[in-house]
């Protein structure tokens, strides 16, 4: 493999690992990155992704929730109260609708 081949490759590779959106939702609210809160509404979220249930389908915008904190690319604390939040969330059926 040629050296352009080889470093262009560990580019896309970095790239689309960098993307990964491997969620773990955490019960202290001090270990999270983000607090957040569930929206029935998405015009009043910030964010709007897509959860799904295979690993291989993760990208930007679409969650697969892990079961270990070491796993996650993302680690969130859920609350009840909009104003306690950092970003607001609106989980969708449609990949189309994604805003992250």
């Amino acid at each position: 493999m040629k050296p352009q081949h080889l470093f262009l490759f560990i580019f896309l590779l970095i790239g689309f690992k960098s993307h990964s959106q491997k969620v773990f939702y955490t019960s202290n609210p001090k270990e999270a990155n983000y607090k957040i809160f569930i929206s029935k509404n998405e015009y009043e979220a910030n964010w709007i992704v897509l959860k799904t249930n295979w690993i291989k389908n993760v990208k930007r915008g679409i969650w697969f929730e892990v079961n270990y904190k070491n796993e996650a690319d993302l680690i969130v604390y859920v609350v009840n109260e909009k104003y306690l939040a950092d970003k607001v969330v609106f989980f969708t059926e449609y990949e189309s609708k994604i805003k992250y």
